[in-house]
């Protein structure tokens, strides 16, 4: 570097060209001019580029396939080789599917922490089984020539596991996109699909989009496979270490706090932790849920008379009729009342 062009050599690769404004000889020449020599010209039906597959479909259309073959694993893995394997499976491909989301699961909930360290038997059974279905059905597939326009539609789908968003363009699948939510994330099902939204909209920008339309509810929703795993792997097995655990009020508090949810959802919430804990009063305590909705309090019963005049007052805001009034009742024998407009 730095000594001439000597230093180095030049190397391109695939060339995609059209042979209708250029034939392949021009394009040789011009690369020997700079000392570059070609392999010889292939035709992209059941030829590869980019690392994709291509195969002419009854339409005239190029669909991609998996440019590289399924791995296979040993009978030990470690963490290191178990990403390695994910890494071959999902790759650069813009069309994924149930793939995303597996593969994240596995590598989340893996049984190690060093890139050194073996993986359990639990996560090898996982990988196994995905790995399974992948020669049975690879959902890696697609259209490779995708039409270039401003327009495009974005379907987005969230669940308690994960967030799917898949682009569509001009009536065909272009790129899906997958993300695990976390593991302590306790927001409201409607924040996940708005987190979802967000996403299919930055990804549609990616791709030069300025008209798009949501679609999040429909007969078909693209995006549902993308936001699931299997049921059979969110069983807790007898691997799994159980912990019992009881809140307090402190506890149930602290929860609340996260997102100031009303009374079901803070209960629905606190009992995912501790199934055991009762209604509580914590909403009902809480001032700034208090300030936005307050929640009717009810006082403990008792006599408000008394037997002397002016011992005792009341004082209450009453409406009536079109106004306002504040009320001030002796709760004395004579019950002399004072009513002034506010």
């Amino acid at each position: 570097m730095g000594k001439g062009d000597d230093t180095m050599s030049s190397y391109i690769d695939n060339i995609l060209m059209n042979e209708t404004l250029v034939t392949v000889e021009e394009v040789v020449v011009h690369l020997k001019k700079f000392g570059l020599v070609a392999k010889a010209p292939e035709k992209l039906d059941g030829g590869a580029a980019l690392g994709l597959k291509l195969k002419q479909n009854k339409s005239g259309g190029l669909e991609f396939q998996r440019g590289n073959e399924i791995p296979q694993i040993k009978e030990e893995l470690n963490k290191g080789e178990l990403f390695s394997i994910y890494s071959k499976l999902i790759g650069h491909y813009p069309i994924v599917g149930w793939l995303r989301p597996a593969c994240s699961y596995i590598k989340r909930h893996a049984e190690c922490r060093g890139w050194d360290d073996r993986v359990g038997g639990r996560t090898t059974a996982l990988i196994e089984e995905v790995l399974k279905k992948v020669e049975k059905q690879d959902p890696v597939r697609g259209m490779w020539n995708v039409l270039q326009t401003l327009d495009g539609v974005v379907w987005c789908d969230a669940s308690s596991i994960a967030t799917g968003v898949v682009l569509e363009v001009g009536e065909v699948v272009a790129k899906d996109a997958a993300c695990l939510g976390k593991n302590d994330d306790a927001s409201h099902i409607n924040v996940a699909e708005l987190d979802a939204v967000t996403k299919g909209v930055n990804l549609a920008l990616k791709w030069g989009l300025h008209n798009m339309c949501e679609n999040r509810l429909c007969h078909c929703n693209k995006p549902d496979v993308l936001t699931r795993v299997r049921k059979s792997w969110l069983v807790p097995t007898k691997e799994h270490i159980a912990a019992v655990t009881h809140l307090d009020n402190s506890g149930v508090q602290e929860l609340h706090n996260l997102h100031h949810m009303r009374v079901e959802r803070t209960l629905y919430l606190v009992r995912k932790v501790d199934p055991s804990v009762p209604k509580e009063q914590v909403v009902r305590t809480c001032d700034k849920c208090q300030s936005i909705d307050p929640a009717p309090r009810a006082h403990e019963a008792e006599e408000l008379g008394v037997t002397r005049t002016w011992e005792k007052l009341t004082v209450d805001v009453t409406p009536y009729s079109s106004g306002v009034y504040i009320t001030m009742v002796d709760c004395g024998p004579g019950r002399f009342t004072l009513w002034k407009r506010l």
